[in-house]
């Protein structure tokens, strides 16, 4: 049983800066360095963090890339969760998140429909 309850304090600052060329990058930080959630206790502070790079290519910026990573500070997750009958430790090692991702938007004209509808004929 969760005794002691105390206030969940977060923190997070959240960053999106636009480049030239069509580049843009995202950096995020969260901090809780106590509290409790639910049936959850924070036995340690929790610290995340996310990043990413990316880069509109071709004539209608049609195809877009983007280097992220999450979990920059290699950090861990304490937590005390608490049921009616049991209560459980557990320290999570959460290891940093590498991705690289390309996506091509299809058919991304800009000019609307000038047709007519099926009722207008």
């Amino acid at each position: 049983r969760i005794t002691k309850r105390k206030a969940t304090l977060a923190l997070s600052v959240a960053n999106q800066f636009t480049l030239p060329r069509d580049i843009s990058m995202v950096f995020n930080v969260g901090y809780t360095p106590f509290g409790n959630e639910d049936n959850m206790e924070f036995t340690a502070p929790i610290l995340t963090s996310y990043a990413e790079i990316s880069k509109q290519w071709l004539k209608e910026k049609n195809l877009l890339t983007t280097l992220s990573i999450s979990n920059l500070f290699n950090t861990t997750h304490s937590v005390r969760t608490a049921t009616r009958y049991s209560v459980m430790e557990s320290t999570e090692h959460v290891p940093p998140r590498i991705a690289f991702t390309v996506s091509y938007r299809f058919n991304s004209s800009k000019d609307k429909y000038q047709g007519t509808g099926a009722l207008e004929s």
